[in-house]
């Protein structure tokens, strides 16, 4: 495999990043956070619903590995060349499942499965995941007789 070299397109800058409240569907809850380029739009409710859509089929297919506990997070992000769609929820005590959908920005609302791949941070989306282990951790891991789920699903990420 042929290494390339580093070309970095523009120099890094914060993006905008928002929580846009919390998904509930059965007995799953989500919570949302956008994070938009400033040369992309925020993510709309036709985005959200691809991603609801998304996140059911991940729960529908890997919840058998390992215990799950109906808590998670989805990252919208509108970059510079790409759309993503992330999926992530707690299972097994201390692992987070984690899924990602791509679409390009000329047909944004086609998004791909790419979890396969591997590709599930960049740097912005560290950001939230960062935030989230931290929550995790003081809300369910550091509470072993007392676990608090509903500490956890309120603690949001405001920038």
């Amino acid at each position: 495999m042929e290494i390339s070299p580093i070309k970095i397109s523009e120099p890094f800058e914060n993006r905008e990043i928002k929580f846009s409240g919390i998904w509930h569907d059965n007995s799953w809850r989500f919570k949302i956070y956008k994070i938009t380029h400033k040369n992309n739009t925020p993510a709309d409710e036709k985005t959200l619903e691809i991603a609801k859509s998304f996140a059911n089929s991940c729960i529908a297919k890997y919840t058998d590995i390992a215990p799950v506990y109906g808590l998670g997070y989805i990252i919208l992000h509108k970059g510079m060349d790409s759309n993503f769609i992330v999926v992530c929820f707690w299972a097994g005590e201390n692992m987070l499942r984690t899924h990602v959908m791509i679409s390009s920005i000329d047909k944004p609302y086609e998004y791909i499965d790419k979890t396969e791949t591997g590709m599930t941070v960049c740097v912005w989306d560290a950001i939230i995941h960062n935030f989230e282990r931290n929550a995790w951790v003081e809300n369910i891991l550091n509470k072993p007789e007392h676990p608090s789920p509903d500490e956890y699903i309120n603690s949001i990420y405001l920038c």
